[in-house]
């Protein structure tokens, strides 16, 4: 599995604590209908709040590295009555064609892709084929928890191109789902990248490939650009009854216009969004490179600006956030930093304000501003009444142990929040943060209820936590063989 390389850090101490219940195998409940009873985010239909996690590289069944994903089953918790994801259990769903090496669950997303209530699972395989070319595939939510139906999402794919590298999946208004897939590694020309947008109910309505070089999609496809590294679905700006696509492509040189190899600053990266996404086009777009964004920040290159993206909605107001994980600060390297864009009423995203370490909301009087601490590995919006943003840290260190990881909150509209979320039991490398989304999500736009946190280094082949307030949860496993274990989570 490729990983970023080793950045030191050195941090302060914890101030939250996680429990780590063991947990059996979930079942489902007697109850559990996907007609009637499925609650808003729920995989099995028995009312309560489920999330999703992947291993990309667990041996399944003797085939090494194959990979497995886990559904965790909602349990009913004080501090989550409409369930704690995990509390319940897991059930494990597995590749229609498990081959070595496929990395079955290197992206996972959920959505309402069918007509019925239980929740559905995308998940990404982008080594799966003999030549890397990928695999995407839905798994429709059942209420006997289990034997699951799957729709391959069938697609021209490229020879070690990664389809199912990144995913990102909404309700529509009429039904159905969107959902789109990156090929980050397509050639058009060497890994310019590629977008694959599908429109779903139970079958696969349409599907078309989106590049640089569609009619309207701003930009130019260029060797090294990775667009499709990151995505996003929203409403950005477009017909408010159509969504809109973020791309994020980390790996884009900002070498002026026309099109240039290995000039200008080098992966500084970039974020775009289209319009109406699901229209035939000609396409409107808008792009952002990081010194289009924001001021704050000085462009330079290896940014990484577009790493990792999360979106939600709070009434007519919209937010994405954009991560910049190697930026940064004065002569401090790789701080990280987040530029935050804003969409109010009927009008278009904009830049809207940036956080950085040891400023504004990132401010915290125990935590010095440190080099290579990387914020915004991943991210995700949280509660639906105040804007919250989650900020994986996965290469910060406690005074135990280097590399444990942590988490930051921070208040989108400003104040200082100071909340952070740290390991008790601290592992080195264990890459607490490595991947976060925010659970009980009802449609993939609003923001969730709570926090699941991926620790795939963690020894004993990772793990994955939970929280609603408070402390979180550490969910056990009986599975034995994982290796990545929480390497993404959904």
């Amino acid at each position: 599995m490729t990983r970023s390389a080793v950045l030191a850090a050195s941090l302060a101490t914890a101030l939250a604590v996680l429990t780590t219940p063991a947990l059996a195998s979930g079942t489902a409940s007697a109850r559990a209908d996907c007609a009637t009873t499925a609650g808003p985010a729920d995989f099995n239909g028995d009312g309560l709040t489920d999330a999703v996690t992947g291993d990309p590289f667990a041996d399944l069944d003797g085939i090494e590295g194959a990979g497995i994903v886990q559904v965790l089953l909602g349990g009913k918790t004080e501090e989550a009555p409409d369930g704690l994801p995990g509390a319940g259990g897991t059930l494990e769903l597995r590749s229609p064609n498990p081959e070595p090496g496929d990395g079955f669950g290197w992206a996972v997303r959920t959505a309402h892709v069918n007509d019925d209530k239980c929740l559905d699972v995308i998940v990404g395989a982008p080594y799966a084929g003999d030549t890397d070319t990928g695999a995407a595939y839905v798994f429709f939510g059942t209420a006997s928890g289990g034997d699951a139906e799957v729709l391959p999402l069938d697609a021209d794919k490229q020879a070690e191109a990664h389809f199912g590298w990144s995913l990102a999946a909404a309700d529509l208004t009429g039904g159905g789902a969107i959902v789109a897939v990156g090929e980050p590694h397509a050639d058009e020309p060497a890994d310019a990248g590629a977008v694959h947008v599908f429109d779903l109910d139970g079958t696969i309505r349409s599907t078309k490939r989106l590049t640089q070089e569609n009619e309207g999609v701003i930009g130019n496809g260029e060797v090294g650009d990775m667009w499709g590294w990151s995505l996003a679905i929203g409403n950005l700006g477009g017909d408010s009854d159509k969504p809109d696509l973020v791309v994020g492509a980390p790996y884009e040189n900002n070498d002026g216009t026309g099109i240039q190899v290995a000039s200008g600053k080098i992966d500084s990266g970039m974020v775009a969004v289209i319009f109406d996404v699901l229209e035939k086009g000609p396409y409107t777009s808008r792009k952002w490179d990081l010194n289009q964004a924001t001021k704050d920040v000085v462009e330079k290159s290896g940014n990484r600006f577009g790493w990792s993206l999360a979106y939600a909605e709070w009434g007519d107001t919209a937010y994405l956030a954009v991560s910049i994980p190697l930026a940064d600060q004065g002569d401090i390297a790789n701080t990280g930093a987040i530029q935050l864009f804003e969409r109010k009423g009927s009008g278009e995203l904009a830049p809207f304000r940036t956080l950085r370490m040891g400023v504004g909301e990132l401010r915290f009087p125990t935590i010095p501003v440190v080099k290579g601490a990387a914020i915004g590995w991943s991210m995700a919006f949280l509660n639906p009444r105040v804007p919250v943003l989650a900020i994986g840290e996965p290469f910060a260190s406690t005074s135990e142990a280097r590399e444990t990881g942590r988490v930051r909150f921070a208040s989108v509209r400003g104040g200082q929040s100071g909340d952070t979320l740290d390991f008790p039991d601290p592992q080195p490398y264990q890459h607490f943060g490595w991947s976060l989304a925010s659970y009980g999500n009802p449609n993939g736009l609003s923001p969730g209820q709570g926090l699941v946190i991926g620790i795939p280094d963690r020894k004993g082949g990772g793990a994955v936590a939970t929280r609603a307030t408070g402390p979180a949860t550490l969910i056990k496993t009986t599975r034995k063989g994982t290796t990545d274990l929480g390497r993404s989570v959904g």
